[in-house]
């Protein structure tokens, strides 16, 4: 049996074969039905696990973390962090973008008041749908 790696999502694969002896190879074989497969089609990431906030964020320096979401079939390849400053004239802010599932900010956080951050995934098939974090 072989087994093949590294195959690509929503894409369509044939098999040839020939036999090798002492005496040299023989021709390859045709491709019919019975050697083509196609492989599933993949989708956007899921939604990522609700973000977390260490206990060890204090006043001057921010950590938000998240589980990776399933995949949709196609490797992750970054995140987008956004923060929601509704006290402010641009209320959305994106505060990071990036391959690792954790941010973290030097920043001034006022006391006795809420931050509000999203995060959502992407693929090469497309951006997940964002799960919201408040603070």
């Amino acid at each position: 049996m072989l087994s093949v790696s590294a195959l690509i999502a929503s894409h369509g694969y044939c098999f040839r074969v020939r036999a090798r002896n002492h005496v040299g190879f023989s021709d390859w074989s045709s491709i019919d039905a019975s050697a083509c497969f196609s492989t599933l089609s993949a989708a956007a990431p899921g939604k990522p696990v609700l973000p977390t906030l260490p206990e060890d964020a204090n006043a001057s320096v921010i950590y938000v973390a998240w589980d990776p979401p399933s995949n949709g079939g196609s490797v992750i390849t970054g995140y987008e962090l956004q923060q929601d400053n509704f006290w402010t004239k641009s209320p959305l802010a994106t505060v990071y973008n990036g391959a690792a599932p954790l941010f973290t900010a030097n920043v001034h956080l006022l006391p006795a008041t809420s931050y509000s951050f999203r995060v959502r995934a992407t693929n090469a098939i497309g951006t997940g749908v964002s799960v919201w974090l408040v603070s």
